[in-house]
């Protein structure tokens, strides 16, 4: 996959010997998170705000985040299980951003083992059409609401009073 998957809030998934691991032979780890992020050890930090890395009780990156295996003991007949750390990403307002949507339509593909038929290579920056993304604060988010909501409207009517003065006035 060319782009990064956005998964908000995954959880870490790890083998369970600790190792990487080789789908041919059995578990694999087959994602990470990049090497900037970090796992929390204690998640309600996160909910919170404070998304600041703390050597002494959180883990550095890259971490698992999807891991996959073949189960069964016949090779040729083994089913296949993808584990992915963010449960809802298939359904959050994430899905339709970067490579979200390929994730899901490249690891259904591999689960059925089949060619995905609806994954298709991502466009140009330049080609996304009318909506891009693009991710703000909470407190540019209420700026935003305000002027747009509030200050602007209030403008237009202060605007249309001095007009409706100024032309009662003219008479």
């Amino acid at each position: 996959m060319d782009m990064p998957s956005v998964l908000g809030r995954a959880r870490s998934v790890e083998l369970a010997d600790g190792g990487e691991g080789d789908v041919a032979r059995g578990a694999s780890v087959v994602a990470r998170t990049a090497k900037e992020s970090f796992a929390a050890s204690d998640p309600s930090r996160t909910r919170d705000g404070a998304v600041t890395f703390d050597a002494q009780r959180d883990r550095a990156g890259p971490i698992g985040i999807m891991g996959v295996t073949l189960v069964g003991a016949d090779p040729a007949k083994a089913g296949r299980l993808a584990v992915i750390g963010d449960a809802d990403f298939a359904s959050d307002t994430f899905f339709s951003l970067l490579g979200n949507k390929n994730l899901l339509v490249n690891t259904l593909g591999w689960l059925v083992q089949q060619q995905a038929q609806g994954a298709r290579p991502q466009m140009e920056s330049t080609q996304l059409g009318p909506m891009s993304p693009m991710y703000v604060s909470d407190d540019l988010a209420q700026w935003i609401f305000i002027f747009a909501v509030i200050v602007q409207p209030a403008a237009f009517l202060v605007v249309g009073i001095g007009v409706v003065v100024a032309r009662r006035r003219r008479r």
